[in-house]
């Protein structure tokens, strides 16, 4: 059954966002269902709608949210929130996400195709959005679309306009992410290297440091990873690796601040091919301070002083 005043209350949230209501209308119900379309604060275009019910599905129409999310590419993420079902999943062993972040880890379980991506995307202001959505509720990311459904007719304007701001939110990670990396260029006095909108492996801080070309990059993957890396100009240089949480070894008056510096990195791999030293690790966070130390470890390294090889 369709609430009577349901088309009242999203005429209603579409004055409030400055949007557009398009009433229901054609001769049969579900010809041209009834639709929202705002465009919310960060620039996001979100449409509200609903589906008709599955004939052997759920007795009611689903009220769902929409928009397009710049740059997520092949993420996929759905949010799950806790309760009996969740816990069973846990139980049988199912991966999911961890944030860090107590309130949003208690209320959700994450699941991802990129944990690293995902850990990213869902930032400290996407999160609380969608803490602040409804409980009814489903959210997820697929296809470069984002999706808040619920079963049956929304019909609290406050509830709705939860819904399209954590949808809104949800599609602008991305951003968020990219501006990021702006900040961490303008730090280290480097100039940034992407497209409009955030894409792993389209992303790169260019510097120059002592006449050498470094460069700070994601690079796609099943787990996207974060890498700095130094030419070295010559081809003489020995080739050698050094995995997550080896010892340094190297030898030298900097080589216990070199060894610091390798430990602070942690997750981290580094890599010289002859060519160019590289030092990467898990996740695409543009943290100033671990950049930084990367930054000096491959210098060091490039320039000969405490070779970890030793």
């Amino acid at each position: 059954m369709t609430p009577d005043n349901y088309e009242e209350v999203w005429s209603e949230v579409a004055v409030r966002t400055r949007g557009r209501f398009e009433p229901q209308g054609g001769a049969l119900f579900w010809s041209s269902p009834a639709k929202v379309t705002a465009t919310l604060g960060t620039g996001i275009d979100v449409v509200v709608d609903h589906r008709p019910a599955r004939p052997r599905g759920s007795a009611s129409a689903t009220t769902q949210v929409r928009a397009d999310a710049r740059g997520s590419a092949e993420l996929r993420v759905r949010l799950v929130r806790r309760g009996v079902f969740a816990r069973v999943r846990t139980t049988l062993g199912l991966r999911h996400v961890e944030l860090g972040h107590d309130a949003f880890d208690t209320a959700f379980l994450v699941r991802a195709n990129d944990h690293e991506l995902a850990r990213a995307w869902l930032s400290a202001r996407v999160r609380a959005a969608i803490l602040a959505c409804g409980p009814d509720y489903r959210l997820s990311l697929r296809r470069g679309i984002v999706r808040a459904e619920r079963g049956g007719f929304e019909t609290d304007p406050d509830c709705l306009l939860a819904a399209m701001h954590a949808v809104a939110m949800l599609a602008v990670g991305g951003d968020e992410l990219l501006d990021r990396w702006r900040a961490l260029a303008d730090e280290l006095g480097g100039s940034l290297v992407a497209a409009d909108h955030f894409a792993a492996g389209q992303v790169r801080i260019d510097l120059e440091r002592d006449g050498h070309h470094v460069a700070v990059a994601t690079q796609p993957g099943p787990e996207v990873a974060t890498q700095v890396r130094r030419e070295l100009g010559r081809r003489d240089a020995p080739d050698f690796e050094l995995a997550p949480a080896a010892p340094w070894t190297g030898a030298g008056p900097g080589a216990q601040a070199a060894a610091d510096a390798w430990q602070a990195i942690q997750p981290a791999r580094l890599r010289c091919d002859g060519e160019a030293v590289v030092i990467s690790w898990p996740g695409i966070l543009a943290d100033a301070t671990r950049v930084k130390r990367a930054l000096a470890l491959v210098t060091a390294v490039s320039i000969g002083a405490e070779l970890p090889y030793r």
